[in-house]
């Protein structure tokens, strides 16, 4: 039997082979892109992206009547990430939102992660302009270390809403963190982006994430060795052709 052998043709079927990107599965972790305090009171019209936190206690010194009478009696954080890198197509297995618990305990609080539903800018945004939300949380988190710790990363499961967001049928605004009771003046204070060492992250675990950070799947490899195969095949039947 003879093969007919089209080098031309067989050398662009190689090359688009070669040419296509993998598909990873496997787990990536993004850095947020923004992050940024927004807060009411006499700060309800102020910009704060020049604070370090995402949270923090608004407090006042005893005898500033001003501040007492004005003092902000919500905290908020925005927190985005970009996730242009994962193919729409992708199947989100797990998303876990990390926040980096500073100073203040806590214990018994309970934080709240709103999906944004408006754009944002962190060098612009006030408490006035703070972005839309989902009506109901996305992830919810208390706070009950027994010993107070603090020092540490805690986790909200975003799995759900990071899935809508890379199929897009949730426009990805970022995040709204919101502390659900805010009767007492003792907001864990979450550390933001203007602190390099323990800025806001993002770990994704799934099927067909793009870019680094993942591993490429099996049905990669299998792909690339069975355009192995096919050319060896073909030259070798070629030479006994010959």
């Amino acid at each position: 039997m003879v093969i007919s052998w089209n080098k031309p043709i067989f050398t662009g079927l190689l090359l688009l082979l070669f040419w296509l990107p993998p598909v990873y599965a496997g787990t990536v972790t993004f850095t947020a892109v923004q992050a940024v305090n927004i807060a009411d009171g006499m700060y309800s019209d102020s910009n704060l992206y020049s604070e370090s936190d995402i949270m923090i206690n608004w407090g006042c010194n005893p005898g500033d009547e001003f501040c007492l009478e004005h003092a902000p009696t919500t905290s908020q954080g925005l927190v985005q990430f970009d996730l242009s890198s994962i193919p729409s197509g992708a199947t989100i297995t797990n998303a876990t939102l990390e926040l980096y618990h500073s100073v203040n305990d806590g214990a018994g609080k309970i934080f709240d992660i709103f999906g944004n539903t408006s754009s944002w800018d962190e060098t612009l945004v006030t408490y006035d302009t703070r972005p839309t939300t989902d009506a109901g949380a996305s992830s919810t988190l208390t706070i009950d270390d027994a010993d107070y710790a603090q020092g540490l990363y805690r986790d909200w499961d975003l799995t759900s809403l990071v899935q809508e967001w890379v199929s897009g049928t949730h426009a990805n605004f970022g995040v709204t963190l919101h502390e659900r009771d805010e009767t007492f003046e003792n907001w864990i204070y979450f550390e933001g982006l203007n602190e390099d060492e323990y800025p806001p992250l993002l770990v994704i675990t799934g099927d067909g994430l793009g870019g680094p950070g993942g591993v490429p799947e099996p049905a990669t490899f299998a792909l690339l060795a069975g355009g192995f195969a096919v050319l060896g095949l073909v030259r070798a039947r070629r030479r006994r052709a010959e």
